[in-house]
């Protein structure tokens, strides 16, 4: 079984119902993440970001603090009945200006049938739109020229994640804004990115570094920098691990605010990260989310005899002070409201 990719080049170029939008969408009702070729983001912007992330994670621990305005903690994860990580209810351990993170994560107990974790991760976490650009943000200083990579890096995958969005839209047969309006509209989304290293572990042995879990939210596009394997998905009873194809690959996965607005058309994948690599992992991820606003709830089209609702209705804001405060996982906070 070979894990999809799909061309961005092709979906646009392809009326609906031909062969590579059919293929997204078996991609996303089978597997819930695809990685993506031919996306248009420009290679120097994606270069540039790799570069500026390798830079600032080989600082030293004490810049890294400094940079960021943050002291180390650490992140002990909280499971549901079925072992998957609520990574929700992590403090995001956002600095004095609620921007810019770092994060040291210290070995934490797993669920019985996972390897016991030997390394740790550090990350930066940014909610970047719509607030790319605030003087208000406490950006990192070090290396030159981080700040205005970001900037660019996100705005690229913004647009890649609108993309996809639409085409997911058309191909369960709604207008192509449907999913994009669902999530507050274009100028109300919110984009986050999660920078994370993993560090180097000896010959043969693996480091989980993020545990079993799905995403809480709504499209999340990865960026795994210089040969890095081990982002593994699960899939009928078994891991399986996405090929590294090369730096200019993405992967787009959907998270649970997707399944839930598209009536459980689109799957949350769950999914984990291991390092088994004698070099850091750095990744980048790009996730596209509801504003705090927004009414989240099946697109009224998708809801019929044959496709009865599978969850209710609630503001974004209100499910994320839930999933903070409560162990509940989305798919319970939603079929919990009224349908």
């Amino acid at each position: 079984m070979e894990f999809p990719v799909i061309s961005m080049k092709l979906l646009e170029e392809e009326s609906p119902g031909h062969d590579e939008m059919a293929r997204l969408a078996q991609a996303c009702q089978e597997w819930g993440c695809f990685q993506l070729i031919d996306h248009g983001v420009p290679t120097e912007t994606m270069d540039s970001i790799a570069e500026s992330l390798k830079a600032f994670f080989k600082l030293p621990l004490e810049e890294k603090v400094k940079e960021t305005g943050n002291e180390e903690g650490v992140r002990k994860p909280v499971y549901d009945n079925k072992g998957v990580s609520l990574l929700s209810t992590h403090k995001m351990g956002y600095n004095k200006n609620g921007v810019a993170v770092f994060r040291l994560h210290g070995q934490c107990d797993e669920p019985p049938e996972e390897p016991k974790p030997e390394g740790w991760v550090q990350q930066i976490i940014l909610p970047c739109s719509p607030v790319v650009g605030s003087p208000e943000i406490n950006w990192p200083t070090k290396p030159d020229g981080l700040q205005e990579n970001i900037e660019n890096y996100v705005k690229e995958t913004q647009r890649v994640g609108e993309k996809i969005l639409r085409c997911l839209a058309v191909n369960v047969g709604l207008k192509p804004d449907a999913f994009v309006d669902a999530f507050g509209g274009r100028d109300l989304a919110t984009m986050m990115m999660i920078m994370n290293c993993m560090p180097a572990v000896p010959l043969g042995a693996a480091a989980l570094t993020a545990p079993r879990h799905r995403d809480i939210t709504g499209l999340s596009v990865l960026l795994v920098v210089d040969g890095c394997q081990g982002f593994q998905v699960f899939k009928d009873g078994q891991w399986w691990s996405v090929p590294w194809m090369n730096r200019h690959t993405l992967v787009v996965n959907s998270g649970d605010l997707m399944q839930v607005i598209s009536n459980g058309r689109y799957k949350s994948v769950v999914h984990r990260a291991v390092n088994w690599g004698d070099t850091m992992r750095i990744s980048v991820n790009s996730i596209y989310n509801p504003n705090k606003f927004a009414k989240i709830g099946p697109v009224a089209e998708l809801i019929d005899e044959d496709h009865p609702r599978l969850y209710g209705e609630g503001r974004h804001a209100d499910f994320l002070e839930a999933v903070r405060t409560k162990p509940i996982t989305c798919f319970q906070y939603f079929s919990s409201l009224n349908c």
